[in-house]
């Protein structure tokens, strides 16, 4: 769906867009997510960070979604 999605974009607004930044692009987002959405990395990282107690408040939620947000930036820089 994000592949038909970027390539409508890419067509309606005439952007000159490189095809091989764009696969990788939306495959790093792909990957990442899959990754981010375990649960595990961001269990791993509160805990390495010392933050059980910030985790089982709620914290968690908001490291999952900081980590999508970095990995769609990362995407965007591509």
């Amino acid at each position: 769906m994000t592949t038909v999605a970027l390539a409508a974009g890419i067509a309606v607004l005439g952007l000159d867009v490189n095809p091989l930044a764009a696969v990788v692009a939306v495959v790093w987002i792909g990957v990442t997510h899959a990754v981010i959405d375990r649960r595990w990395p961001v269990a791993r990282w509160m805990a390495f960070a010392r933050q059980a107690g910030f985790a089982q408040h709620g914290g968690a939620a908001q490291v999952d979604q900081t980590a999508h947000l970095t990995a769609l930036a990362i995407a965007g820089l591509s």
